[in-house]
């Protein structure tokens, strides 16, 4: 490998570091919403059970 390749190389990692980086920020932005959802989904289904 020439110095040439390992720069290339490094700079491929780095792209792909942020790239998993930006990926498991909005993995972790859906779980989040999801677990909202969840809970807002479940409180209303309490609701509906104290009403009938």
């Amino acid at each position: 490998m020439t110095h040439s390749d390992l720069i290339e190389a490094k700079s491929e990692c780095e792209a792909l570091r942020i790239e998993n980086e930006d990926y498991q920020k909005a993995f972790d932005s859906m779980k989040k919403e999801h677990t909202e959802k969840m809970a807002d989904l479940c409180n209303r289904e309490e609701e509906a059970k104290k009403q009938v």
